[in-house]
């Protein structure tokens, strides 16, 4: 994410802007592709979307820019701003076949600001004023790598498809297609009776894309708690093939000088990381 910060390296001055995290703010919208009929509850949904983006990776924003800001003026502050696209791609309650596709954008803009201001609605209030705001910054929020919590509120007649009740929550299932790869993670579905509310609940650490709810698993295998899809599990057990006859080998020098058979052999971080989960479990 390194291109994403337009600060240059710069001496540390002893009187540094101060750098203010601001609570993120939503934005909602629906595909054309859902029916009239679920228009509002799928808005609902999306509008509901909470994710906790200032306990995770705002907060590394916040240390790169203290580290290399060149806003020097104890008199200004930078004022960080996240904010969270989510669109319903989908959204269907048919018995088993009930689902919700939720596409997930996480982004931030940051702003040098008058002392006074330090909330997104007083950046808003006074975005006309250049003296008081201006933007210097902005980019996507990388959260690959850093467990993120996702809370959504769904309707009545969806979660009661998915088996939920006011006094039963269910495990219902997340597909998540990011770059490429397959992920499933187990999710929450259970009654709030302070809201009223039905909430579907997950821990996501693979960055934001396309997630969809479903009653049902994907999953072909499950292994340091994500669902696998058959290509992954296909590479897993290719891995683990590998992964045997690489502890099997012993170091030793290649002909001519050439790099020992075992250290020649690479896998891919994540399923190495899939590796050294499943091994510890």
């Amino acid at each position: 994410m390194g291109n994403d910060y337009p600060y240059q390296l710069a001496e540390k001055t002893e009187s540094p802007a101060e750098v203010k995290v601001a609570q993120g703010e939503t934005s909602a919208a629906v595909a054309g592709a859902v029916a009239a009929a679920d228009q509002a509850a799928a808005m609902a949904a999306a509008s509901s979307t909470e994710v906790n983006l200032e306990v995770a990776t705002v907060e590394q924003i916040k240390q790169i820019i203290e580290e290399s800001q060149s806003v020097t003026d104890d008199n200004k502050n930078i004022v960080i701003v996240p904010a969270l696209e989510v669109k319903a791609e989908e959204y269907r309650v048919d018995g088993d076949n009930t689902t919700m596709t939720l596409d997930i954008k996480a982004s931030y803009t940051s702003y040098e600001t008058d002392k006074s201001i330090t909330a997104a609605a007083e950046v808003k209030t006074n975005a006309g004023d250049a003296e008081k705001v201006k933007e210097i910054g902005s980019g996507k929020l990388n959260t690959e790598g850093t467990a993120v919590d996702v809370k959504v509120a769904v309707a009545n007649d969806f979660a009661g498809a998915m088996g939920a009740s006011t006094t039963t929550s269910v495990t219902i299932f997340v597909r998540h297609s990011h770059n490429g790869k397959n992920f499933e993670y187990t999710a929450s579905l259970a009654y709030d009776g302070v809201s009223s509310k039905y909430f579907v609940s997950f821990t996501n650490p693979n960055g934001f894309s396309p997630f969809t709810l479903s009653k049902t698993s994907s999953a072909v295998a499950s292994i340091g708690g994500f669902g696998l899809s058959r290509p992954e599990y296909q590479r897993f057990l290719t891995g683990l093939s590998l992964f045997t006859v690489i502890n099997g080998m012993t170091e030793r020098t290649g002909t001519g000088g050439h790099p020992s058979v075992k250290t020649d052999i690479r896998m891919d971080h994540e399923l190495a990381n899939l590796l050294k989960q499943w091994i510890s479990d």
